[in-house]
């Protein structure tokens, strides 16, 4: 925005919305191209855009961080630090002013406590001279609420650029001037940051390091860490103990927190193996459950039908009741009846008969009782007769089994000489008491043999006792086997419906795939703007569905697409942009040579660039355009054709003589060629 608003006072400046500082304005005053020009900020954010070598950069670089940092060499004021650049050339210009003043300054505001606005505004003077290198400097700040282009200026009205001393003068009272850069550091510190003068240079080195341009293509990491370290205020020692006393105590909780990362894994596993261990209990207990279900349900029946079947028999019973007392009612009847004729005479001798036959009954019953005693005692006595014949007989022959080899036992011992030792049982071949003393201790051999022989159904018990428990431990390793079968058979049913399900979801994935392909491919095919390869997305589409890994190649790809599109729309935007200002220049320029051309004023042809400096307006004549005009019979388009011909040779503004002469612009000379 042109400054020319230096002039008189301006009541639409920007205003503060703030608590807090922010940018409202800064401006250049006779610096590099700039006669008078200022630039507002928006929310404290500033937007330049324009072609190269519009002067974009300069504003930064004269403006900030030169205002905070007060310093003029090039290594700070240039982006690049170029040494070549000096801030007299910014002056000068390379030459085209002799000596030149100048100013830069920046307005900062924010609404105090009772919402009133203050205002703050930084700036230096500048003063170059071209026989001199150095550039002589002073700043001012201005506080309050006076402000630039309202209630001072630094222009006169006569758009003469203020001194050192006549800006002195214009801030009497509302602002100070600084000689030195170090005191306007000090002051704009105190007013803006109150960091301390260690830290607001840690903060101007930071600044002018990360102000560096490119920045991210060559990083320099180490300078821009120690940059911002030197910016930070340093710890006091009791926060450094206490940050120290909570590392320690970090270190701790990191070890707690292994720990019982590793108590948590420990028991996720345990829970695992429970669970498992908690399923097969519940399918046990369940199991028990639905057994206990089932025998209560056929208790359940079996009640109904014991309930059912008492009903009937309690009925069967009132009915056998009824009939036991008509029966009782007969009964009754007939004793009457019997013992009316047991009372008559003619009946005794029937009932004395009946007695001596049921007393005969009675004796033959016995009788046959005895013959079948008598016959069981004789059969007894021939089957003890026959088992003691028997035991004579194993008697007689275990004796001579004996003798035998008693015998041979002497044989044996003859031979073997010991006549000797054995010969004190020779006498137990012949000595009938001898063989009987050897018998009765061979019974007791027998005995404890039988007695032996008694204990091993004892045994043959007990191990049949044992082979029981064995049985039953192996009836319910049965049972538990087939429990384990019957769950593994509802394990390989749930894995055969998993299995089921499974592959219905793969192809409800693969049609929802297909789908998913085709709906891309139709979209792909309607893009317009987009630039992309519809087939090679397609295909890449097609490989992500067969695993869904990784970045979505279709999204990825229109993404892409997205972003090149948005760059040529906003070069596109630009470019145009471009045009429509050159256009608007050009449509400016056609107008107002319109206005002139029919306000009656003739304007001057543009003199070609080989003729150099003109110094013919000093002189007698006037250029050739002024002394002709057209043959009336020439058309419009040919009127313009012979005019641009006399332009391109350089022969529509040349100077005419009073004499009739054509003569060269820079030197005046005669035209000969």
């Amino acid at each position: 925005m042109n400054a020319g608003l230096f002039d008189e006072p301006r009541p639409d400046l920007p205003a503060p919305t703030r608590r807090r500082w922010q940018p409202l304005r800064l401006g250049l005053v006779e610096l590099y191209r700039y006669d008078s020009e200022e630039f507002w900020f928006r929310d404290g954010h500033l937007l330049l855009r324009g072609n190269n070598g519009t002067g974009k950069s300069k504003v930064l670089s004269l403006t900030l961080p030169l205002l905070f940092d007060a310093q003029m060499r090039s290594a700070r004021v240039e982006p690049d630090g170029d040494p070549g650049k000096k801030m007299a050339w910014n002056l000068l210009q390379g030459g085209a002013y002799e000596r030149r003043t100048g100013y830069s300054w920046i307005e900062f505001g924010r609404l105090d406590d009772d919402g009133r606005p203050l205002f703050v505004t930084l700036g230096v003077g500048l003063h170059a001279v071209a026989a001199r290198s150095a550039v002589e400097a002073w700043y001012f700040v201005v506080d309050g609420t006076h402000r630039i282009g309202r209630d001072f200026w630094l222009m006169s009205a006569q758009r003469v650029v203020h001194g050192r001393e006549r800006l002195r003068e214009a801030l009497l009272g509302i602002g100070q001037v600084y000689e030195t850069a170090q005191t306007y550091r000090g002051a704009v510190d105190e007013r803006l940051f109150q960091l301390g003068p260690a830290r607001y240079g840690a903060l101007m080195d930071t600044l002018i390091q990360l102000r560096q341009p490119q920045l991210s293509r060559r990083p320099d990491e180490a300078a821009l860490s120690a940059a911002l370290t030197e910016a930070l205020p340093p710890l006091p020692q009791d926060l450094l103990a206490d940050v120290a006393e909570a590392l320690t105590q970090l270190e701790e909780d990191r070890r707690q927190l292994e720990q019982t990362r590793a108590l948590l894994a420990a028991v996720r596993r345990f829970e695992q193996r429970y669970a498992l261990y908690a399923g097969i209990a519940s399918r046990r207990q369940a199991r028990a459950l639905r057994q206990a279900q089932t025998e209560f349900d056929q208790a359940s029946r079996a009640r109904n039908e014991a309930q059912a079947g008492l009903a009937l028999e309690r009925q069967a019973e009132a009915e056998a009741g009824v009939r036991r007392q008509r029966a009782e009612l007969m009964l009754a009847g007939a004793r009457a009846r019997l013992d009316a004729l047991r009372d008559d005479p003619l009946n005794k001798a029937a009932n004395q008969l009946e007695m001596a036959q049921t007393d005969a009954r009675r004796r033959e019953e016995a009788a046959r009782l005895a013959r079948a005693d008598a016959l069981r005692a004789a059969e007894q006595a021939q089957r003890e007769a026959q088992r003691l014949r028997q035991q004579q007989q194993d008697c007689e022959e275990r004796g001579a089994g004996l003798a035998r080899v008693r015998g041979q036992a002497l044989a044996a011992a003859d031979g073997a000489g010991l006549t000797r030792e054995v010969g004190a049982h020779r006498y137990l071949a012949d000595d009938p008491a001898a063989l009987a003393a050897w018998a009765q201790q061979e019974g007791r051999a027998f005995d404890a043999a039988g007695a032996e022989l008694e204990a091993l159904p004892r045994r043959r018990r007990e191990q049949l006792v044992l082979l029981r428990r064995r049985l039953a431990a192996a009836s319910a390793a049965d049972h538990e086997a087939a429990a384990r079968r019957e769950r593994l058979a509802e394990a390989q049913a749930e894995a055969e419906d998993a299995a089921a399900r499974r592959a219905d979801a793969d192809a409800a994935v693969e049609a929802e795939a297909a789908r998913h392909l085709d709906a891309w491919g139709r979209h792909l095919a309607q893009l317009r703007e987009l630039r992309l390869d519809g087939a090679a997305v397609h295909a890449a589409l097609a490989d992500w569905l067969a695993q869904a890994q990784g970045e979505h190649p279709a999204l990825a790809a229109l993404h892409a697409a997205q972003t090149a599109a948005a760059l040529r729309l906003a070069e596109a935007r630009h470019a145009l942009a471009a045009q429509v200002d050159a256009l608007d220049i050009e449509a400016r320029d056609l107008a107002t040579e319109r206005r002139g051309l029919e306000r009656g004023e003739d304007r001057s042809p543009q003199a070609p660039a080989w003729r150099g400096a003109d110094t013919r307006p000093g002189r007698a004549g006037a250029p050739l355009w002024q002394l002709v005009d057209f043959e009336p019979a020439l058309a419009p388009s040919e009127r313009a054709g012979v005019e641009a011909a006399l332009a391109a040779a350089g022969l529509l503004d040349a100077w005419v003589s009073p004499r009739g002469e054509l003569l060269r612009g820079a030197d005046g000379g005669p035209w000969t060629d």
